[in-house]
């Protein structure tokens, strides 16, 4: 068993882990020196790069201003200089994932950010001097900062859904490689991911009905513009009760939403008969057959080939190998499942921090899309470098953190 010592150890390569890298890089080069990443991918985004790939996905939906790098401005510069077109919806500029991949590749070798270790961490001891860190690969870290940033979470199947290899999490999906032509498959959610699992299948020849708890609900993004700035961020930071910031935070997010373009694009399936839209017909059972699957959706039964879970993620301290333990060794306030972090998301004063959707209570309900996660490591990067100083007109961009 070997050991390292390095300043900060992140435990992530997704856009959260990249974003604490490139504020740390900006903020302070030589921490590039410093700096280790551990993620069992062993590449900077390569779970992210590959869900795009799987789900068929061609654009973001945030806009160009959101990503990793710590200036908002840095990919559309790039895109012009670099000749690399946004996609245009519903009259607004937004990333495409090729565009998108491109930046991120040049800003990891612009900045040398350090390679990815693939390993992850397994269990850890915080010290007197910082946090001593086992990893899966069976190497030791020693480290003075732990930052978790490992991602979206556990998928969420239901307690009611048998393993069985015809039914599948979104997560499981591989749209490159389709079932065959006219194979039957229900797909139950109502938000974007199950937007693109829908129009995936049907261009495949797949006989697809998509099963809403509910109906339909539109927005432009995953929470309202305001949530990206003072306008509410203000009141959220000034309210001292966490159990009132949850409840805010859930009533900001509240589901999955479909952005218009998306909408009109399941409306226009639905009218020509490609697809079926069962609404308010939620996932009640189903029943894995040798030839086929049984569903209950709402009160109506029907067989079929394939089952696909747009059902999100279970992004709760419980649902977390790591914060879990860490919630059971040094118990802090959990609100529905969210952890009640220090202002730089430190756990309870010591040199672990937390970013991405379990830092919602102090980051507000962006807390886990590429806005929130850029917020978050500039949080860490303050903790983290001496003297820090933020660039004057990134900090103007993040003024609600008071830099």
């Amino acid at each position: 068993m070997s050991k390292t010592d390095v300043d900060v150890l992140v435990a992530g390569a997704g856009p959260a882990g990249l974003a604490i890298a490139l504020a740390l890089a900006t903020t302070d080069p030589e921490m590039m020196q410093r700096t280790a990443v551990v993620d069992p991918s062993g590449a900077w985004l390569a779970r992210w790069h590959d869900r795009m790939a799987r789900q068929g996905i061609e654009h973001l939906r945030s806009p160009s201003t959101h990503h990793p790098h710590p200036d908002p401005w840095s990919f559309i510069q790039h895109c012009a200089r670099e000749g690399l077109p946004h996609v245009v919806r519903d009259g607004k500029e937004l990333p495409s994932t090729a565009g998108f991949a491109h930046f991120t590749d040049s800003v990891i070798a612009e900045h040398a950010l350090p390679d990815v270790m693939p390993s992850a961490v397994a269990d850890f001891d915080v010290e007197p001097n910082g946090v001593k860190v086992n990893l899966t690969c069976g190497n030791t870290v020693s480290c003075r900062r732990l930052v978790i940033a490992t991602g979206i979470g556990k998928p969420r199947i239901g307690e009611n859904i048998p393993n069985h290899p015809r039914v599948r999490h979104a997560e499981a999906v591989d749209l490159r490689t389709p079932p065959p032509p006219g194979t039957r498959v229900v797909v139950v959610g109502g938000g974007l991911t199950a937007a693109h699992l829908v129009i995936g299948a049907a261009a495949a020849g797949l006989s697809v009905t998509l099963a809403l708890r509910s109906k339909f609900r539109v927005r432009h993004f995953d929470v309202v513009p305001g949530w990206m700035g003072p306008k509410y961020l203000t009141g959220f930071t000034a309210e001292p009760n966490r159990s009132q910031r949850r409840m805010a935070v859930e009533e900001a997010r509240g589901g999955g939403h479909l952005p218009p373009w998306a909408r009109r694009a399941l409306a226009d399936l639905e009218r020509s008969g490609v697809i079926e839209v069962l609404r308010k017909s939620p996932l009640v059972g189903v029943a894995a057959g040798t030839n086929g699957v049984r569903v209950l959706l709402g009160t109506a039964e029907r067989w079929v080939d394939e089952v696909w879970l747009a059902t999100g993620f279970d992004q709760s301290v419980e649902a977390h190998p790591i914060l879990s333990q860490m919630a059971q060794r040094h118990p802090i306030p959990i609100h529905d499942g969210i952890p009640d972090l220090d202002e730089d998301l430190g756990w309870a004063g010591m040199p672990v921090h937390v970013v991405g959707a379990p830092a919602a209570l102090v980051l507000g309900p962006t807390a886990g899309n590429l806005h929130g996660q850029r917020r978050g490591a500039f949080r860490i990067a303050k903790a983290s470098v001496p003297n820090f100083e933020p660039d004057p007109d990134v900090a103007r961009s993040l003024i609600i953190d008071r830099f």
